[in-house]
């Protein structure tokens, strides 16, 4: 792949720079979040295909999973074509408003957590009042 420094910041005579032999662990760390953020974006384009299996044409009358299917193919093809075949200055802004949009999939889980815990806990309080009219009636008749 290309390296995190193609060109030099400036082009000056002082040695400040982008130099790819210093700074060995920064370019092996970026190198490492690459492949983590590949894997990652790898799993969710799994899962949504297995959705697709699984609901067929039924998947695509849900918007939040086209939406989630058109964000995480094209966060996986960008990445790719970012690191293998573009210039860093491209691949240090444009990502940025793809994460954003990602991050979009992580409130749709705090949501649906949220609307979980909710509806467990109506469910609950309604078999306790459920439960408690009952034992006020029998202790009517008695």
């Amino acid at each position: 792949g290309e390296s995190v420094c193609a060109e030099p910041l400036l082009a000056t005579d002082h040695t400040a720079g982008c130099d790819p032999h210093k700074h060995h662990g920064a370019h092996v760390t970026h190198e490492c979040l690459f492949w983590i953020t590949i894997s990652i974006l790898s799993l969710f384009q799994a899962e949504l295909l297995f959705l697709i299996y699984l609901l067929g044409m039924h998947f695509f009358k849900v918007p939040l999973y086209v939406f989630d299917l058109v964000i995480v193919t094209i966060s996986l093809v960008l990445e790719l074509v970012f690191h293998f075949y573009l210039y860093p200055e491209v691949t240090d802004t444009l990502p940025g408003i793809l994460i954003i949009v990602r991050c979009w999939r992580f409130v749709r889980i705090g949501h649906g957590l949220v609307v979980s815990t909710y509806e467990v806990g109506e469910h609950a309080q309604m078999e306790i009042i459920f439960s408690s009219v009952e034992h006020i009636r029998k202790l009517e008749m008695i």
